[in-house]
């Protein structure tokens, strides 16, 4: 499924597949990396998220980090490495105000140690939480926030990396659908 951009699309699609009886999800997206060694197609695997979007709050859940599922990501780590594709674990920052993304705030996340910047996961991850789910997902680094914007969303390097990341995505939900059919969790 594509909710659309940032934190409200993101958790009312989950919603709505929790109401299916779904408890398990991957996603793909797309962010911008902020470490100063992350190129256009690099692939991350986000393990935290610090929130610094209006969607968790919502949800009574004490912040501003929430973590991936851990056990989802490893699948999707172990299925890169078995594909042969490099990803990189890392915490990340998500925004609902990307033209707010100031160099001042850049810079003191980076301290922190946060690798890149999106709008979606960590309210994906405060909402599966809450509702006793899994989540885990890849993002591609889609533009550079280094001394100034580069963007890569047109590179050869985005399109090829997007390609790759969606090859493991699938691989990742076939083997998580496999391991549910034969009774493990």
């Amino acid at each position: 499924m594509n909710p659309g951009f940032g934190a409200p699309a993101a958790v009312l699609t989950l919603e709505e597949t929790f109401r299916r009886g779904y408890r398990d999800f991957l996603f793909l997206g797309a962010c911008g990396g902020l470490s100063k060694d992350l190129r256009i197609g690099d692939i991350i695997l986000p393990e935290e998220s610090i929130s610094e979007e209006g969607t968790s709050p919502l949800y009574g859940l004490s912040g501003p980090r929430f973590k991936a599922d851990a056990e989802l990501a490893d699948l999707l780590e172990s299925t890169a490495k078995g594909l042969g594709t490099e990803v990189r674990r890392g915490l990340i920052w998500t925004t609902d105000a990307p033209y707010m993304e100031t160099p001042a705030k850049i810079r003191r996340y980076r301290k922190q140690g946060v690798i890149g910047v999106e709008m979606e996961t960590s309210a994906l991850f405060a909402v599966a939480k809450l509702r006793k789910a899994r989540v885990a997902g890849l993002l591609v680094v889609s533009d550079l926030l280094h001394e100034e914007w580069i963007t890569g969303w047109n590179k050869k390097a985005y399109s090829v990396a997007e390609d790759r990341a969606l090859e493991v995505f699938m691989k990742a939900a076939m083997r998580l659908v496999d391991s549910q059919r034969k009774g493990h969790r």
